[in-house]
């Protein structure tokens, strides 16, 4: 018999990470996922959509002060979006974005593995929304551990972390 086998069948595409363009051109290409994925992060879907001016111009604030974005992609397609700052020896992720269709593939899992081994960090964080407990779980599936802080509870956020250097690799489905 010939053709793929079960494992080949059912294995993900290669993903590739690099860094995305705060312009219009890129906000064509993840249009119009991306804004309500974001909403869905922040527990808020069905809010108001974003026009893109607005995104820029917030994306140019962002870069000025540390924080960058990078596109994932799949096959050449952008499929989602990670927003990243550097704080000493850790990478802090600040956003996640997966479009609809490539959820549950474990295609987060694998952008987060990729920036983490491009950053040379020694910790990762990620600021995830406490109302929003399928994003906490993916931290947890992943090896991240929360920490509990009383200005976190006011903040609406929690701070979930990983240690690089003693993970012994990837974590998690």
């Amino acid at each position: 018999m010939t053709g793929a086998s079960p494992a080949e069948s059912t294995a993900s595409p290669p993903l590739r990470v690099r860094l995305a363009e705060a312009g219009p051109l890129f906000l064509a290409s993840v249009e119009p996922w991306f804004e309500k994925a974001r909403l869905e992060v922040y527990g808020r879907p069905g809010g108001e959509v974003l026009p893109a001016s607005v995104i820029v111009e917030r994306w140019s604030r962002d870069v000025s002060s540390g924080i960058h974005r990078r596109l994932v992609e799949v096959n050449g397609r952008p499929i989602g979006l990670l927003a990243y700052s550097r704080a000493g020896a850790s990478v802090v992720i600040h956003e996640l974005a997966t479009a609809p269709e490539h959820r549950d593939r474990s295609l987060g899992a694998e952008a987060v593995y990729a920036l983490e081994a491009e950053s040379g960090a020694s910790t990762a964080r990620a600021h995830v929304p406490l109302t929003n407990g399928l994003a906490i779980y993916f931290w947890l599936r992943i090896g991240y551990r929360p920490t509990f802080f009383a200005q976190q509870q006011r903040s609406g956020f929690t701070v979930m972390v990983r240690d690089l250097l003693n993970a012994g690799g990837r974590t998690g489905a």
